[in-house]
């Protein structure tokens, strides 16, 4: 009977550990009764609910939203979907362009995001470009040059050929 319990006990501490770790704060949350989404993003957040620390998932929502032009939750979730898998160049470059869809671009956020993105994946050629699209904007010409320089290069196209 001891040894029941002890199972029992260890299993409901063990059970609330993986519901609750590992999640960012801020995570968005949604419930499956929620009927303030479509029915696209309930089915994704169902699935989320079942396993909260399935980075994909995550990732799903966070297009899901953005298609939606909620670029805020969108965010949100490529955020928590980053934060979950750090070594996924993809879902920073997705978290930076949440960040730069909305009038009110969040220019260092997607700077931020970016970085991390090439660090991952230093021939990330979609983040590379990103990059220099910002300083261009930015009007930093010489460092948007050697970006796309750099775009060039990973992609076979030099002065050389």
């Amino acid at each position: 009977m001891r040894k029941c319990g002890l199972i029992i006990l260890l299993s409901s501490a063990l059970s609330i550990t993986f519901c609750t770790q590992k999640l960012p704060e801020g995570a968005l949350v949604i419930q499956d009764n929620d009927t303030t989404y479509p029915q696209d993003i309930l089915d994704i957040s169902k699935k989320i609910n079942q396993n909260p620390t399935d980075a994909e998932k995550y990732y799903l929502r966070g297009n899901a939203f953005f298609y939606l032009d909620d670029f805020e939750n969108a965010s949100v979730d490529f955020k928590t979907a980053s934060f979950l898998l750090p070594s996924n160049a993809l879902y920073f470059y997705r978290l930076a362009e949440s960040y730069l869809a909305p009038d009110s671009a969040n220019y260092l956020e997607a700077m931020e995001a970016l970085e991390k993105a090439i660090k991952l994946k230093a021939d990330y050629s979609e983040a590379i470009f990103l990059v220099a699209k910002l300083q261009l904007a930015r009007q930093q010409y010489g460092k948007a040059e050697i970006n796309l320089k750099k775009i060039l290069d990973n992609d076979g196209f030099n002065e050389k050929s």
